[in-house]
């Protein structure tokens, strides 16, 4: 356990995975661990992407990019089908809350930050190929048509 505590403290993703495989054991995205995931992916804005026409190598070495270009590998970390299903599962949790209380989904930032990094994972590969990183904002159809109606 010391050499994994020293790797994910060097390696974002590898902490991303690490979080990820708690709340798979636990079966569920505990409160503590949703701050952990909202945490990691803070740093990275909104609906941007990195400069085009520099590879990825470039990306890395600056320190303003890191973030960017860590959204691939978390994103292919979030694609893995336990962890993908453990979002869409919190995902399935929240909407029932917001059933049992008048209260819509787009209202929770909880259910906001699960369609944006389901988007980021759904979206990875795209990404990767183009070597242009982003991280999407949640698709407002989603949003404000298809988990309302779930709640209804």
């Amino acid at each position: 356990d010391a050499g994994a505590s020293e790797l994910c403290e060097g390696d974002r993703v590898y902490q991303l995975a690490c979080c990820l495989d708690a709340c798979a054991r636990h079966g569920r995205i505990a409160r503590r661990r949703m701050d952990e995931l909202v945490e990691f992916f803070s740093g990275v804005p909104s609906g941007r992407s990195a400069q085009p026409g520099r590879n990825l190598d470039d990306r890395a070495s600056n320190t303003n990019d890191t973030s960017m270009a860590v959204l691939g590998d978390a994103g292919m970390v979030l694609r893995e089908p336990h962890n993908y299903n453990l979002l869409l599962a919190e995902l399935a949790r929240v909407v029932n809350r917001c059933a049992d209380t008048p209260k819509l989904p787009r209202e929770t930032n909880t259910a906001d930050f699960l369609v944006r990094v389901l988007t980021l994972a759904g979206g990875c590969r795209k990404q990767l190929r183009s070597s242009k990183f982003a991280m999407p904002d949640a698709p407002q159809l989603v949003l404000n048509k298809t988990l309302p109606r779930l709640v209804e």
